[in-house]
């Protein structure tokens, strides 16, 4: 027997996806593997600046001198726990379960400082602290009751698409009409976006401005929590505000120096700086990828590729494929919700120039007209975790692609016109840090979300189906987007089956 190709599997992609399907490759035997990584650095949207240190730096990890500061994902959820457990078990984080401890607060929107803006008078908007007995009024009356009438019509529409479904079913006897019938049903749960069903519940319930302002701001942490931007999020998104987790971003962690370190034993397989540019499929047997290394194209031979880009790489269609993807699988990729997430980072260099609840995790904003709703409005407060004075701004959907084109200067003025609103004697402060995810070519966004008009499960299914020797995973194609744990499941998924056609 001879090789006829370079390597077993070729990974497009360090980031979580890519480094947990080279750890399941390794394991189950295939040592010649190569990951190709445009960044020039391991882990993707897990990206920690240090003090102490390079970008994902995994000698920093345990580091407690340094203070990394996430420019993508901070929090690793608890949902499963297998990611975490094993992070754990390698000795990499640093505690086994967040649920008993402060951090799992850290993603608890409903235990924010709610700060409510008013017009008086005399025209002038006034800013005030909302009492903490008003702020649960309102969550019981407004927000409760908003998705539980959101949930009442997802039933009854799940209920009449399905009846739906079954008698057109019956009629038919082709499998084209099954397929037709499939998605038939589903329109009728998807049709409706969160703002089409939001501006129908502020007038079927004729809401004070209080209670739709409110409203407003609850809809635009669901922007920031999925990364859509209410126009174009189905009005079935799941919905989920607060979650047990492991906050990543403290002193001698930093999710991407993690990822780095998680890499370590295997850092001989990747090649960073390597921009994949064409991959071609066509030989049953031979797939030849094409990268651009210090400005030169070149090219690389594998029984198996695994590309595991952001969505949004896809969508850019930077990657050249050889044949083209099917047809079905380019329209997903076209149509699919990928969404975007950015943040002001913003650190002083005193503890007393913390002006805000340290006890609070969360600071809201809501303010007095819609359409500032979802601009800044939104502010996570790791100071007790990092001991450092430190603020997160955040901002999602349309209103952070328009703020991609501002300068930092006019960014960091609309972030503290709201912070002086909510604490007049806040400072501007010494350092910021602005991230622009849809900026950088090698993500063109932040994670996937479920889009208006679109079928979530068919939509990763097919996206995440293989075609010859060629198989994706990402985040994308988990049944939940937008976490590592999706990215970590579907990589380890990938692998698997890469593994079992190898051994054939």
């Amino acid at each position: 027997f001879f090789k006829t190709t370079d390597y077993d599997a070729i990974i497009i992609g360090a980031g979580w996806a890519g480094l947990k399907a080279a750890q399941t490759l390794l394991d189950d035997g295939f040592s010649s593997i190569l990951i190709l990584e445009a960044n020039d650095y391991i882990g993707g949207r897990a990206k920690s600046i240090n003090t102490k240190g390079p970008i994902n730096s995994p000698d920093l990890v345990g580091n407690s001198d340094n203070l990394p500061t996430e420019m993508g994902c901070e929090w690793l959820y608890l949902d499963y726990g297998l990611m975490e457990w094993s992070l754990k078990f390698m000795g990499i984080i640093q505690s086994t379960s967040a649920r008993d401890s402060k951090e799992k607060e850290s993603i608890d929107f409903y235990e924010a400082a709610y700060y409510s803006q008013t017009v008086n008078a005399d025209g002038i908007v006034e800013t005030n602290l909302v009492k903490a007995m008003t702020a649960t009024r309102l969550r019981t009356v407004v927000w409760d009751d908003f998705r539980t009438k959101q949930r009442n019509v997802t039933n009854v529409n799940e209920s009449y698409a399905g009846m739906l479904m079954s008698c057109l079913c019956i009629l038919s006897f082709f499998a084209f009409i099954l397929f037709f019938c499939t998605h038939v049903a589903y329109v009728f749960v998807s049709t409706r976006t969160r703002i089409d069903a939001v501006e129908r519940y502020k007038v079927e319930n004729n809401l004070t401005a209080i209670k739709g302002h409110y409203l407003d701001l609850m809809n635009s942490i669901i922007e920031v929590e999925y990364a859509g931007d209410n126009a174009d999020m189905s009005s079935v998104q799941s919905v989920a505000l607060t979650s047990d987790t492991h906050y990543t971003s403290i002193p001698g962690q930093g999710f991407g120096n993690i990822a780095g370190k998680y890499a370590e034993p295997f850092k001989s397989k990747i090649k960073l700086n390597a921009n994949v540019i064409e991959v071609n499929y066509s030989d049953e047997r031979k797939n030849i990828i094409t990268y651009v290394e210090d400005g030169a194209n070149k090219t690389v031979t594998t029984d198996a590729v695994l590309v595991t880009v952001p969505l949004g790489v896809l969508k850019a269609k930077t990657i050249n494929f050889i044949p083209t993807l099917p047809k079905r699988k380019q329209e997903v990729i076209d149509n699919m919700g990928f969404g975007l997430l950015n943040k002001c980072i913003m650190q002083w260099s005193n503890p007393s120039d913390v002006v805000w609840p340290r006890d609070k995790f969360w600071l809201e904003l809501i303010a007095s007209d819609e359409a500032s709703a979802d601009k800044w409005t939104s502010f996570f407060n790791p100071t007790s975790f990092k001991n450092v004075s430190v603020l997160v701004g955040f901002i999602a959907g349309q209103a952070a692609i328009d703020a991609e084109n501002q300068t930092d200067d006019n960014i960091l003025e609309d972030v503290m016109k709201n912070l002086k609103a909510m604490y007049p004697t806040i400072r501007k402060p010494d350092n910021i840090i602005i991230t622009r995810w849809g900026k950088e070519t090698t993500a063109r966004g932040s994670y996937a979300f479920k889009k208006i008009n679109r079928n979530w499960q068919g939509d990763r299914e097919n996206l995440q189906k293989g075609i010859k020797r060629l198989w994706f995973a990402g985040e994308a194609t988990f049944s939940t987007p937008g976490t590592t744990i999706a990215a970590w499941e579907t990589g380890a998924k990938a692998a698997r089956s890469m593994a079992s056609v190898l051994r054939n």
